[in-house]
């Protein structure tokens, strides 16, 4: 298919897109539909769409200057898309922190603070590998967009400094399996609307609706067309 324009978005016809932690590369052929060059990177590969790679090594090599070969091929007219893992920013991890989780009601206190160590450790290293990316692009100037869910307490929505420009409330009005609320982050770009947008377009069949875990948290084919089409095409 002949590429759509993105002008107004700013990328040209030389642009390529870039997807971080989007291992199922739903993303990677709905931008190939509209003839964009992508390329799906992720830190496991389960089929040919994904290319292997370690992610979180790779911003940190790119931030302290020294040679990583993914933000090597990324140039400045260039999108990166950017689902970031949100096991730690979640509304659910910090009623982790708290001790406050339907799964934790047996613990004890030493148990729940225990537990709340680990957590906080190791959201602060998402959260810093996250900081160094936005920081990346702005030295660099290529566009990014970074994904993450939106909740009531949203670690993200309390703490980062940058502001979402989007945010999705319900994303079954865009085509996908599930409402889950999703905000979504512009660096270096600016989406075509600000508010959220009724796309009103029929929902896939969703063959995941039992499943758990990864499968469950897929983003539909027909969510990733609308998307582009209402957020990044002219």
């Amino acid at each position: 298919m002949k590429k759509r324009t993105a002008k107004n978005f700013g990328l040209s016809n030389t642009s390529k897109v870039h997807l971080f932690f989007e291992r199922s590369g739903t993303f990677k052929k709905a931008f190939e539909k509209y003839g964009f060059v992508a390329t799906d990177y992720d830190l496991e590969a389960e089929h040919k769409e994904v290319k292997k790679t370690d992610l979180f090594l790779e911003i940190n090599k790119e931030y302290y200057d020294e040679s990583s070969e993914v933000f090597a091929e990324i140039k400045d007219n260039d999108l990166v898309v950017a689902f970031f893992p949100c096991t730690y920013f979640s509304d659910q991890s910090q009623l982790i922190s708290r001790g406050d989780s339907f799964g934790m009601k047996g613990f004890s206190d030493e148990d729940k603070l225990h537990r709340s160590i680990v957590d906080m450790k190791t959201r602060a290293d998402f959260y810093i590998i996250l900081c160094r990316l936005c920081i990346i692009a702005r030295k660099k100037h290529f566009k990014l967009i970074i994904e993450n869910p939106y909740g009531k307490v949203n670690f993200l929505k309390q703490f980062f400094p940058i502001k979402p420009c989007l945010i999705i409330k319900n994303r079954m009005l865009w085509g996908d399996y599930f409402k889950k609320p999703t905000q979504f982050f512009f660096l270096n770009c600016i989406p075509n609307f600000y508010l959220e947008k009724i796309v009103v377009s029929p929902r896939e069949n969703n063959p995941i609706e039992k499943n758990h875990g990864f499968s469950r948290s897929r983003i539909s084919s027909r969510f990733a067309e609308n998307f582009i089409e209402s957020v990044i095409l002219d």
